[in-house]
């Protein structure tokens, strides 16, 4: 449900995005079909590429924690109020959008800007990205299946993946006009969050029809992923599992042996598993392991995901 207007609760502390921004706007939240919650605050910000809404301090009931959440609208959202969307969830949403990170260190995958060219080229069809920012602190123990001794800890991915579906996924549902079937829902992130990824992919495998796997480090927790997957039956998810060359070598070697697994347990190469080992090109990427590789990457594969199609729902762009 949507409240119009200021909500006491809530403080005057936004974000520098919120003081520059075109049309903006606030409004108030509550989770569907969830009684006694505070409504959280909600900011619209209008471009000219796409629109944002930004769910601050989002209370989950499965963390004990409150998450930001960041709603990002192609331009096609508000032309045509009758058509719905499909939905990509990703992770880290601090360093997604471009108008979103002014204060990241790490930079942007510069999610928003890749979407709207490639819609506007014809490449892929309109889709919505819901961002959830991580936990701080809290990161390394929500994205991941088990614990990490060098890194003291790990494991709480069992209170992440519902948080995701059952709450996060529930109200972006709820408030938008999304296309809420498994066909129409995939999941991404990088690093650890390439991790809480595959892992609730596979905890809520008739929620998602995709996982896209960006510099899994596969080596946490003495590959406590493979762990989460073993004796993991085959479901009909497609894993698309994409590294750069220049990656560490136990990342690397974690992915071979992750990919070894899935195809032991019926996904088969360039049918329902896809694995890339990317060779950097542009000088940004020399990283590996960074936004701006992840970003490039990510441009390359949405067409194979999001294919644009006719009216008669032929592909007619890759």
């Amino acid at each position: 449900m949507i409240y119009f207007g200021r909500h006491p609760l809530h403080s005057n502390n936004y974000s520098p995005l919120s003081q520059s921004s075109f049309n903006f706007e606030k409004r108030f939240a509550t989770f569907p079909n969830r009684e006694g919650d505070t409504p959280h605050l909600v900011e619209r910000h209008n471009r000219h590429f796409g629109h944002y809404r930004i769910h601050r301090d989002v209370y989950s009931r499965e963390l004990g924690r409150e998450r930001d959440i960041t709603v990002f609208l192609p331009v096609e959202y508000k032309q045509d109020s009758s058509r719905r969307f499909p939905v990509l969830y990703m992770q880290d949403a601090q360093n997604l959008f471009d108008d979103m990170t002014s204060g990241s260190r790490y930079g942007s995958w510069g999610v928003d800007r890749i979407l709207s060219t490639l819609i506007r080229e014809g490449k892929i069809e309109p889709v919505i990205v819901v961002g959830i920012a991580h936990g701080g602190q809290h990161r390394d123990s929500e994205c991941t299946p088990g614990y990490d001794h060098e890194y003291k800890a790990g494991g709480e991915i069992h209170r992440y993946s519902p948080f995701l579906v059952n709450e996060v996924k529930a109200l972006i549902d709820d408030l938008y006009r999304t296309r809420p079937e498994r066909e129409h829902t995939s999941i991404a992130g990088s690093s650890l969050g390439a991790i809480a990824a595959l892992c609730t992919a596979k905890t809520f495998s008739n929620t998602f029809s995709n996982v896209l796997a960006f510099s899994a480090t596969f080596w946490w927790g003495n590959e406590s992923l493979h762990n989460f997957f073993r004796d993991v039956k085959h479901f009909d998810t497609k894993f698309f599992i994409d590294y750069s060359a220049l990656e560490s070598e136990r990342l690397r070697n974690g992915a071979q042996r992750f990919t070894e697994l899935l195809e032991s347990s019926g996904w088969k190469q360039g049918i329902d598993l896809h694995v890339r080992s990317h060779k950097p090109i542009e000088l940004c990427e020399q990283a590996g392991h960074s936004e701006a590789s992840w970003g490039i990457r990510f441009g390359k594969l949405l067409p194979e995901i999001y294919p644009r199609r006719d009216a008669n729902s032929g592909i007619i762009g890759a």
